[in-house]
């Protein structure tokens, strides 16, 4: 908890590799904001999350408009913009926690803790799978809401930055496909982020996005 404490700024840099495409990005956090640069055909597309609002806009001259991100989406990136994982924060953003036993992963067959996480006031739920030994997280499944898919999320090749252990390989799966694999490159911690990094541009025209339904 204290190397967590002790950052201020976080900013990691990699591919991110979708429908066989790859892309550069670049990942921004100061606590409680982030802005994430996804940089696909020349063209950029950025999203921010400011502290109380989730923006998305692309870097073209063509483009003249921002999506003002619908509550799921703004929520989501509220979580990931805090230093700290979900699960040592699970009771600040009003989830319940359960651990469910020590089981063996059914892909790899690791052993690892089973630990579910409900949220109090919304039907998300999140199974996180710790290494029974060394408790790093191995994998992670999102369900957003009862009948939708849910995303499997694995964590591989980890390092330790500066006391912090950080997955440098990345794999998201929606009912079983591989959708997205996040190469890690680069990590730097407490270098400085300046404040207008996460603020939308001026002079756009704001869309808002459509809630999701229930």
């Amino acid at each position: 908890m204290d190397v967590y404490r002790k950052l201020n700024s976080y900013q990691v840099r990699g591919t991110l590799t979708e429908s066989d495409v790859e892309a550069d990005f670049a990942l921004y956090k100061r606590e409680g904001r982030l802005r994430m640069e996804v940089d696909r055909d020349d063209t950029e597309t950025v999203i921010v999350y400011d502290g109380d609002d989730g923006w998305q806009w692309r870097v073209h001259p063509e483009s003249d408009k921002v999506t003002h991100l619908n509550s799921d989406k703004t929520n989501w990136l509220a979580r990931e913009a805090r230093f700290e994982d979900l699960l040592l924060a699970y009771d600040e953003l009003d989830f319940r926690a359960e651990l469910l036993g020590r089981v063996a992963l059914d892909a790899t067959g690791e052993l690892v803790y089973q630990i579910r996480l409900t949220s109090i006031f919304t039907p998300e739920q999140y199974a996180i799978f710790l290494n029974a030994y060394s408790y790093v997280e191995v994998q992670r499944n999102y369900r957003p809401d009862i009948g939708q898919p849910v995303l499997e999320t694995s964590f591989y090749d980890y390092r330790e930055v500066d006391g912090i252990m950080v997955p440098f390989r990345v794999e998201n799966r929606m009912d079983g496909e591989l959708v997205s694999v996040v190469r890690v490159k680069a990590v730097d911690l407490n270098i400085g982020i300046l404040s207008f990094y996460f603020k939308r541009p001026e002079g756009l025209t704001v869309v808002e996005q459509p809630e999701a339904k229930k």
